[in-house]
């Protein structure tokens, strides 16, 4: 598990990839976001994660960013958490409920950061589709979507 995440990181770093932040524009890097994590990170592997969603209503409201997490871990199990962003609440929220299905070793002890990042492809989709997913657990998961086009339910059918 440890290797397979540890090659996933030297891919991610390898090709470079950017992530957006809607909060000020900047494009930090994937090893900026993994650069804020603390504790004993031997400790602290993640056995059991449900797949992460982008809220159908942060897509429809086109709604993108960063959701940073504290997260600290006793007795394999999350002790505390503390949302370190001032990501819309809606992402918060998708995030916190995402983290709730983490499991770690009975003995894991440790302290990390957390960063979902939420972003949206420019091209809309007319029909429901699967994200694009990215673990590298403990540190970060990345959801890229796109957003939904209005429906047009009320609409006349010359409106169509």
């Amino acid at each position: 598990m440890r290797v397979r995440q540890l090659v996933l990181l030297k891919i991610v770093l390898f090709l470079g990839v950017v992530i957006g932040s809607a909060q000020n524009g900047e494009k930090p890097s994937t090893s900026d976001l993994l650069a804020s994590s603390s504790g004993k990170l031997d400790d602290v592997i993640v056995q059991r994660a449900d797949v992460p969603l982008y809220p159908a209503i942060a897509k429809t409201a086109r709604l993108s960013g960063i959701v940073r997490i504290h997260v600290v871990v006793k007795n394999g199990a999350i002790a505390k958490t503390q949302v370190d962003s001032k990501a819309n609440s809606v992402l918060v929220a998708a995030a916190q409920q995402n983290l709730k299905t983490w499991q770690f070793a009975q003995s894991a002890e440790g302290s990390f950061e957390v960063a979902y990042v939420y972003e949206l492809r420019k091209e809309q989709s007319s029909s429901p589709e699967n994200p694009h997913i990215e673990m590298d657990l403990p540190h970060l998961v990345k959801i890229v979507a796109r957003s939904s086009k209005p429906s047009c339910n009320d609409c006349s059918p010359d409106a169509r």
